[in-house]
């Protein structure tokens, strides 16, 4: 690996805090992905002042071409971070509060889409369905011309009532700077949020990164590793999901979101952005404990620390981040392997770094249930896939997207646990009635499926 040049290595360990310093953390993540077979990485972390951005690997399994500090890489979701700091910033510059509906800035927008409040958007509470990320349109008019497209079946949900992943939710923030910029998503992106962060390689347009050292794609298929050579690309969801960043450009955010958006003593990101961006917005039933949903990121509790953290996936590549604030501590891993294990590797390698204690899995309390109790709540639900709640042999059971069903206890007030066997823990996962105008929803990891 090697360091960027401003960035600072100390010694092994930093006493006071009994911190281990980036150079020490770098090398665990590294053998983290060694074992997890990951062809590269780029590697962030950050220790206070000390800061290390590295390349691990290769770029290219066929080639060996090596990854350095350099290599461009797709950050999947985790664009979404940054499109909340660019709308953040449009919002401030145009003095208009978050609550703004986005067809107040945007014409030709569905009803339902343009009364849907930019906080909505980025707290994901719109009430928007998701779509995955893959390849679609080329032409950067579509991310307005589908956001206009949205109509009323997109909206599974009313909006506020609670969260829900949608990419089609920040592609509609993101037609909303371009709107209230008079600009294209790429261009407020780096004019807002990208430039001055000093992220000066990283950017939307294949064009602009493909010219530079780049990664390519790669999944691993039974004992091979198959390089994928055409990165995915949809010009409708960018805000989402389609940022290419190198490990020295995230340095620079990593240090800014643990400095109140100061970037080694330059301004980056206004402090009131970073606020709102971090602040707890709206609760998510699961993925974390306790966990909410702020501007672009997830915000939660682990061990006793505050931590803030979103991942990001797309072909051939995943990436997480994730920050403990108090400790101005951060780690950021983008990876060229699809579905590489960094909800695992990331999470180990902080609480090493910190000297976090073991962590304790609380007790569940199951108790079985009677078809009769669901009678109401059985069908099936929808969202970018489906969720069928179901009887069979006089068990609940539940299916997703059509997988053999799993068998349900009760394990707290509208909370139940799917197991494929007995002894097996499956998903937990939520089952609420319908109130008003809002249908009975499942909310399955990042989603809530609306029942049909």
């Amino acid at each position: 690996m090697r360091a960027v040049p401003f960035l600072l290595i100390a010694a092994a360990v930093n006493l006071q805090t009994e911190t281990m310093v980036p150079a020490a953390v770098a090398r665990l993540i590294e053998q983290e992905l060694t074992a997890a077979r990951v062809p590269g990485a780029a590697i962030v972390v950050v220790s206070g002042e000390d800061v290390y951005a590295g390349g691990f690997g290769v770029a290219d399994a066929d080639y060996q071409t090596a990854m350095t500090a350099a290599t461009l890489l797709q950050a999947g979701s985790l664009t979404k971070l940054f499109t909340a700091l660019a709308v953040g910033a449009t919002l401030e510059d145009r003095q208009l509060p978050y609550d703004t509906p986005v067809g107040r800035v945007m014409t030709g927008l569905g009803p339902r889409a343009a009364e849907v409040t930019f906080h909505q958007l980025l707290s994901q509470t719109s009430g928007l369905r998701d779509r995955p990320g893959d390849d679609g349109a080329s032409d950067e008019a579509a991310l307005a011309a589908s956001a206009r497209a949205l109509g009323t079946a997109d909206f599974i949900l009313p909006a506020g009532l609670v969260f829900s992943y949608s990419n089609l939710g920040y592609a509609l923030a993101g037609a909303g700077i371009e709107a209230l910029r008079r600009q294209p998503y790429a261009d407020a992106l780096a004019d807002t949020t990208l430039t001055p962060l000093g992220m000066t390689q990283s950017a939307v347009r294949p064009a602009q990164a493909l010219s530079r050292p780049h990664a390519v794609g790669h999944r691993l298929e039974k004992t091979s590793t198959v390089a994928l050579r055409t990165p995915a690309n949809d010009t409708r969801i960018w805000p989402a999901g389609y940022l290419w960043t190198n490990a020295t450009d995230m340095s620079r955010a990593v240090y800014a979101l643990l400095s109140d958006g100061l970037v080694k003593g330059y301004r980056g990101v206004r402090p009131t952005v970073v606020t709102v961006a971090t602040t707890p917005h709206t609760s998510m039933p699961n993925v974390f404990v306790g966990g909410h949903y702020g501007y672009g990121l997830m915000v939660a509790r682990d061990r006793g620390i505050r931590i803030y953290e979103h991942g990001g996936t797309m072909p051939g590549f995943s990436a997480l981040l994730r920050l403990a604030p108090d400790r101005r501590f951060g780690i950021a891993v983008l990876t060229n392997l699809e579905n590489a294990p960094l909800r695992r590797i990331v999470p180990s390698v902080m609480a090493k770094a910190l000297a976090l204690p073991e962590e304790s899995i609380p007790a569940r309390q199951e108790t079985s249930i009677s078809p009769d109790e669901l009678k109401d709540l059985l069908g099936r639900y929808q969202n970018r896939g489906t969720a069928d709640v179901m009887v069979r042999d006089g068990k609940v059971m539940l299916s997703l997207d059509g997988s053999p069903p799993l068998a349900v206890t009760r394990i707290g007030q509208n909370r139940y646990l799917a197991r494929p066997k007995p002894d097996v823990a499956g998903p937990e996962f939520v089952l609420q009635p319908g109130v008003g105008n809002a249908p009975p929803y499942l909310h399955f990891a990042l989603w809530a499926f609306a029942k049909q």
